[in-house]
């Protein structure tokens, strides 16, 4: 009765473990060279460079165009200061022509 109250086992030829490929052991990556800083820094030097040249240049273009347009509306203004200056350098150029003329001696002491 032992026999066939348990259950009958059958044998399953055993079979050794499934073993998974292993993988070729993983190198560390190659360490990549350093490069050298020195080229961004001198980029960095060329583009503030460039960068301040362009805001030179455009401020120099807008001060010349606001020059040209003053000098434009203050023409008229100009010529008479002009000519207001050449008459007092004739003035000037009268007045130390008389105090030459003048006596040495005349100033009383």
């Amino acid at each position: 009765m032992d026999q066939q109250t348990q259950p009958q086992q059958q044998t399953v030829p055993q079979q050794p473990p499934v073993q998974q490929p292993q993988a070729a052991p993983v190198s560390p990556a190659p360490e990549q060279k350093k490069k050298p800083v020195w080229p961004w820094i001198l980029g960095g030097c060329l583009g503030i460079i460039i960068i301040g040249m362009l805001i030179m240049g455009g401020l120099a273009w807008w001060g010349a165009k606001k020059v040209g347009k003053a000098l434009k509306e203050n023409q008229p203004k100009l010529e008479e200061w002009q000519q207001k200056s050449q008459e007092w350098q004739k003035q000037m150029e009268k007045t130390q022509e008389m105090q030459k003329n003048l006596p040495q001696n005349s100033l009383p002491q």
